[in-house]
């Protein structure tokens, strides 16, 4: 399966429906799985993601307004993850700046201690 869906300026294509059915612990009613995949175009770390669709939403929509749900839904997931990838990577770099001004620290101790 490959069909055309643009997400946020990115082109992708639906690559595969899954069934999941409910089992009272993951899944509280039957949903389908909708796998993206946007071919080395990048949200945040990713190249491609799920989104669900309940089973009664699915069949209360055409076609046509099938794919423009499944594209809403897209971009909120596609916009969650970016955003979570962003606050990792701020994160990663106060990090690494923390460490960088460990190490000045350790570097004027170990100057002054090998003085005395």
């Amino acid at each position: 399966m490959k069909v055309p869906i643009e997400v946020l300026g990115h082109k992708g294509n639906i690559v595969a429906i899954w069934p999941k059915l409910a089992d009272g612990v993951w899944w509280k009613e039957d949903v389908f799985e909708i796998r993206l995949d946007f071919g080395g175009e990048e949200f945040g770390s990713t190249i491609g993601f799920g989104v669900y669709i309940s089973k009664a939403t699915v069949l209360s929509y055409s076609a046509s307004g099938l794919k423009k749900k499944i594209i809403e839904l897209a971009e909120l997931e596609a916009t969650n993850i970016m955003s979570r990838y962003a606050q990792g990577k701020r994160i990663r770099k106060a990090e690494e700046n923390r460490k960088e001004e460990m190490e000045a620290i350790v570097a004027v101790l170990e100057a002054g201690l090998g003085n005395e």
